[in-house]
């Protein structure tokens, strides 16, 4: 229970607070109250959740489902997350492009060998994630100007690391 409510509180959050709210208020020019990111937040609770009551239908193994799981989550954030953090250059479009470049490649490859565990499995494990790494360096190389790396910051704004970097915003 545990792991599956953290699998639908975590994603939910995720789209409430870092997907809704920026374009909220992009769009309205004016700040998201607590209230409506609390009504946000509970609404992708329930998408969340009838996207994996859907994915629990026709799945009856979780064994497996979780092995998926954690693979996408490879395939999708190892790269930006670690590059993000430790690579002074990562920029948001090259971590944006990583991210679906590796979602794309898993979810087209599952497709295409009609199953949820390819073969090979030691290039299904490596090559989707291996991929958007690459992805995530050229664009973020690519990108440099357009979108200049930003220093690593606290949500207060401290920051915490690169701060040579605080000058390029």
């Amino acid at each position: 229970m545990s792991s599956g409510d953290s699998a639908i509180f975590a994603p939910a959050a995720v789209l409430s607070n870092d997907i809704y709210k920026p374009l909220y208020e992009k769009s309205k020019g004016a700040a998201l109250s607590d209230k409506g990111l609390l009504g946000a937040t509970r609404v992708s609770i329930l998408v969340v959740a009838a996207i994996a009551l859907l994915i629990g239908f026709f799945y009856d193994n979780m064994y497996d489902l979780l092995i998926i799981a954690f693979q996408m989550l490879f395939h999708v954030l190892f790269f930006p997350l670690v590059l993000g953090v430790y690579w002074k250059r990562a920029t948001a479009p090259g971590a944006v492009a990583a991210m679906a470049v590796g979602l794309v490649t898993s979810l087209g490859w599952m497709v295409i060998a009609g199953s949820m565990f390819t073969e090979p499995e030691w290039l299904w494990a490596l090559g989707p994630g291996t991929l958007g790494g690459i992805v995530m360096v050229v664009v973020s190389l690519l990108t440099q100007k357009s979108h200049p790396p930003q220093p690593l910051v606290t949500t207060e704004g401290k920051v915490l690391k690169w701060p040579e970097l605080a000058g390029t915003k």
